[in-house]
C-alpha cells in the first residue's frame, strides 16, 4: 500500500520541505538505488525516464528505486508521480547555496545561468543524496547513488557489485575520480549504509579538498576500508577495444563500464544536464537525443 507523508529537512542550513510517496517496502538487505533529478524540460524527463526504465529492465534481485526530485516544474512532478513502483522524494525547497561561503560557490557563480539551481548543480545534486541518506532507514544495509544520466545495460549489474563488498571492501563504483582524492565517482557507487552515520559521512561537498560523495570514500579510506573499482572506459580507454566493433556503443562516447567477464553493464552519459538545456556543447561528444534514441530503439526494444 502507498506511504506518503511530508516533513521538513533541514540540510546545510536550510530548511527543506519534503513530500515523500513510497510505493515499494524491501527488507533492510535489499539495495536502495537513489538518483536525483532536477527535470526542466522534456529532454531531461526523458533522460530520468529511460534510467528509471533500465533499472527496472534490468534489476534482478530485490531493491528499492529512490527518485529525488529537485523542485521541478510541475508537469514533470505529476509525470514522476505516474511512474510505477519507485519511492519518490519531493523536494519542494529549491536547492541554493546563498546560506554557505565556499570556494564552489565561487566557482559556481562565475558559470553561466540558466535558473539559480543549474547555476548549482553539483550542489543541488548533493542535497538531493542527503535528502535521501535522512529519510532511508539507517539500518538499511547497501545504498547505490547515481546520477540520472545512467543506464543500466545487463541483468546482473547490481549482484556483480554486491559481490564486491565483504570483508575491508565497503564500497564498489562503476568508475573512480582521477583527481584530488582518488574516490569513488558519484556517478555510481555501491557502499555499506550502515557505515554512514557511525563514520560520519555525508554527500555535500567542500570544495576545493573534495567534491559532492567524495566523503564516503574518504571515510571509508580513514578507516581502514578499501572500495572496488570496476574497469570502464573514463579510467581505462583501451577498455572500449572489448565493445564488438559493430555495437552502437562502440562509437558513443560515453562512459561504458563492465564486469569481469568483459560485459558492458552500466553507461554514464555525462553532464545530462547541461548538454539537455544548451549549455554544453563540444564537437564529437554524445548528447541526449542520442542517448535517448539509443535507450529506447536498442536497450529497451
Amino acid at each position: 500500500m502507498e506511504q506518503q507523508f511530508t516533513i521538513d529537512v533541514p540540510i546545510n542550513g536550510v530548511t527543506n520541505q519534503v513530500q515523500v510517496i513510497r510505493q515499494v517496502v524491501q527488507g533492510r538487505e535489499a539495495p536502495r538505488l537513489v538518483t536525483v533529478c532536477y527535470n526542466v524540460n522534456s529532454e531531461m524527463r526523458d533522460i530520468t525516464r529511460v534510467c528509471i526504465q533500465s533499472i527496472q529492465r534490468f534489476t534482478d534481485t530485490p531493491y528499492e528505486l529512490w527518485v529525488v526530485d529537485n523542485n521541478s516544474p510541475q508537469k514533470y512532478v505529476d509525470w514522476l508521480c505516474q511512474q510505477p513502483n519507485i519511492n519518490i522524494i519531493l523536494n519542494r525547497t529549491t536547492p541554493s547555496m546563498r546560506k554557505t561561503r565556499s570556494m564552489l560557490e565561487k566557482l559556481c557563480m562565475k558559470r553561466k545561468k540558466h535558473t539559480e539551481q543549474l547555476s548549482f548543480g553539483s550542489y543541488a545534486n548533493a542535497v538531493g543524496l542527503e535528502l535521501a541518506a535522512k529519510l532511508i532507514d539507517p539500518e538499511t544495509h547497501y545504498m547505490f547513488v547515481m546520477h540520472n544520466d545512467v543506464l543500466v545495460c545487463r541483468t546482473g549489474w547490481l549482484s556483480f557489485l554486491l559481490s564486491k563488498l565483504g570483508g575491508q571492501v565497503r564500497g564498489a563504483a562503476v568508475s573512480q575520480s582521477p583527481a584530488r582524492v582518488k574516490v569513488m565517482h558519484v556517478s555510481g557507487f555501491l557502499f555499506d549504509f550502515r557505515l554512514f552515520n557511525t563514520l560520519k559521512m555525508n554527500f555535500l561537498p567542500n570544495m576545493p579538498h573534495y567534491d559532492v560523495g567524495d566523503l564516503v570514500s574518504i571515510r571509508l579510506r580513514e578507516s581502514g576500508y578499501e572500495h572496488y573499482v570496476c574497469r570502464n572506459t573514463f579510467n581505462h580507454p583501451q577498455t572500449c577495444e572489448l565493445i564488438p566493433p559493430t555495437h552502437p556503443l562502440r562509437e558513443m562516447y560515453c562512459d561504458r563500464v563492465f564486469d569481469d567477464d568483459g560485459n558492458m553493464i552500466y553507461l554514464h552519459l555525462g553532464r545530462g544536464t547541461p548538454k539537455a538545456i544548451g549549455n554544453y556543447s563540444k564537437a564529437g561528444k554524445t548528447y541526449p537525443e542520442q542517448w535517448i534514441r539509443y535507450a529506447d530503439s536498442y536497450l529497451l526494444s
